[in-house]
């Protein structure tokens, strides 16, 4: 259902640019913000080198546990994590631009799980146990009715896979996307063009393998995101606490 309504929701957002009065090149004039040239920040903003500081911190602890846990066992994990350490933040920010190919939308750009809302349709434990209790639409409150996504302050003028590779970095595991990220993608990708087509754009704007590839060219920004929700999830409650206030400074 996430890839169902991000789809839906990059398709109105490309309608939306295409039909501004000045097309997409005059929307990001009249609203500069959604074309920062960062992720989250532009490199000569105020704020950029707080952010940095902070996702820095994020991704030390990661390479700090990972040290720990692989101790004796894989002596060049820690170094490839130190180098790109290194390079992070310019990384992030060659990624998360606008495609060359020219489909752009504008991205949701904090796609995580805690930034979406589900409405489940309540049914008895008998009735859910009469209908297949292990769907993966099902769980002990009942079944997934609609979902909306929230927190879009950071929305962002970029490619679509922007928002594919954070979801799939920050709210899914290795094992999930080895069994399921490719369908997913092709459900996202029939998604986004049946949508375009209500629309009235009838030719495919945008194939899957230029999804495939977008999506393979941003994963380094989904790795540093999902380094930075996995920190934040084993820190402690004074920890969480302050990089929750050092995040809403940011904004």
């Amino acid at each position: 259902m996430v890839m169902k309504e991000i789809a839906a929701f990059h398709a109105t957002s490309y309608h939306f640019l295409q039909t501004h009065k000045d097309g997409p090149e005059g929307f990001l004039k009249l609203c500069p913000d959604f074309g920062l040239t960062g992720w989250f920040a532009a490199p000569e903003s105020d704020s950029r080198k707080s952010y940095e500081d902070l996702f820095f911190t994020f991704y030390q602890t990661i390479v700090d546990v990972v040290a720990h846990l692989a101790e004796g066992k894989d002596k060049d994990l820690v170094p490839k994590l130190e180098d790109y350490g290194k390079i992070l933040f310019k990384r992030v920010d060659d990624v998360t631009g606008p495609a060359e190919h020219g489909f752009n939308v504008l991205n949701h750009n904090d796609l995580h799980m805690n930034n979406i809302l589900y409405m489940y349709l309540i049914m008895t434990y008998t009735a859910i146990k009469s209908n297949n209790f292990n769907s993966p639409r099902k769980n002990k409150n009942g079944i997934i009715e609609r979902l909306v996504l929230i927190d879009l302050q950071l929305a962002k003028y970029a490619k679509p896979a922007v928002d594919l590779v954070y979801f799939f970095g920050s709210s899914t595991s290795y094992k999930f996307r080895e069994n399921h990220l490719d369908s997913l993608l092709r459900l996202y990708h029939s998604t986004l063009h049946k949508e375009l087509k209500e629309f009235g754009y009838t030719t495919e704007l945008y194939t899957f393998q230029q999804l495939l590839d977008d999506f393979q060219d941003c994963w380094p920004f989904g790795f540093t995101l999902s380094c930075a929700h996995i920190a934040v999830s084993v820190s402690s409650h004074e920890q969480f606490i302050q990089c929750t206030i050092q995040l809403l400074c940011l904004l």
